[in-house]
């Protein structure tokens, strides 16, 4: 399977599952918010830690947190995730908790700006997404 680069540290295979990749290739590209790309990257390269999305691609477990299918059973019937404007992640060696707290301080402002408008908390894992909330904050929401 060939592998397309898409940001500084992060390839296409990430962002969606096995089955979508395998059906729309590097068209997958079509359906992921760019501006998640980059939030992504901003935290890859703020922390210098390698942050983990879908890994399935190189033998990994995670395929369903970024971009999911449809008529998957996974998460809410409309959840962001199905439209492009979600990321599941962890970083390594730094926990959820931390990363949260620093997207909620020290890089709010410039995540906001990238689109950043939700942060899931209460989870094991990082939860950002970029629904239209109709506010200037950022929404943090519970499981």
């Amino acid at each position: 399977m060939e592998r397309i680069k898409i940001s500084e540290n992060f390839y296409l295979d990430e962002f969606v599952g096995k089955k979508f990749y395998q059906k729309f290739g590097a068209k997958s590209r079509w359906f992921i918010d760019q501006r998640l790309i980059d939030m992504v990257q901003f935290i890859r390269t703020k922390t210098g830690k390698s942050v983990t999305v879908n890994n399935w691609a190189t033998g990994g477990r995670f395929q369903e947190r970024g971009l999911r299918d449809p008529k998957t059973s996974t998460g809410a019937s409309y959840s962001q995730h199905k439209f492009g404007k979600a990321l599941d992640f962890h970083v390594s060696g730094i926990s959820s908790d931390d990363i949260r707290e620093l997207i909620k301080g020290e890089w709010k402002d410039e995540l906001m700006s990238m689109g950043l408008s939700a942060i899931e908390a209460g989870i094991s894992w990082v939860h950002i997404d970029i629904r239209n909330t109709g506010k200037d904050d950022l929404l943090i929401f519970y499981p």
